[in-house]
């Protein structure tokens, strides 16, 4: 039963980060998942531009734009380094906000810019542990 599941994560959570499960987030679960914790005041955050689009709070994604500069990147390391880089996430990212949840739920998300500058200081952090 969603209503309860999200009621219990409502209880100790700020927050969902929705990940690629789509045996959790599928076409038949979204929209009442979105719905429910819309309605308990539990902001989403999804992994997809869609997801915004349907009424999470906000998603970080790599675009296909993202994806083809960071392959090209590493396509130009192989031929000249002869080698490939240790597997990591995309450096390049999109970030959209859904304004409309962000003002319903009295949320305030600082610009892309910044908000793009702190999650690239934090992956770089993480990186260097």
């Amino acid at each position: 039963d969603i209503h309860r599941i999200i009621r219990k994560l409502s209880e100790n959570n700020d927050m969902i980060l929705a990940i690629q499960d789509s045996q959790i987030y599928n076409k038949y679960t979204i929209q009442n998942i979105l719905m429910t914790t819309y309605r308990a005041g539990i902001p989403v955050i999804g992994y997809s531009k869609p997801y915004v689009k349907a009424g999470s709070l906000m998603s970080v994604y790599a675009s296909t734009d993202d994806i083809a500069k960071n392959t090209s990147e590493i396509i130009t390391l192989l031929i000249k380094n002869k080698s490939l880089p240790k597997p990591d996430y995309c450096k390049y990212y999109s970030i959209k906000i859904n304004k409309q949840v962000e003002k319903s739920l009295g949320i305030n998300i600082d610009n892309k810019i910044i908000l793009k500058k702190r999650i690239d200081d934090m992956n770089k952090r993480y990186q260097d542990e």
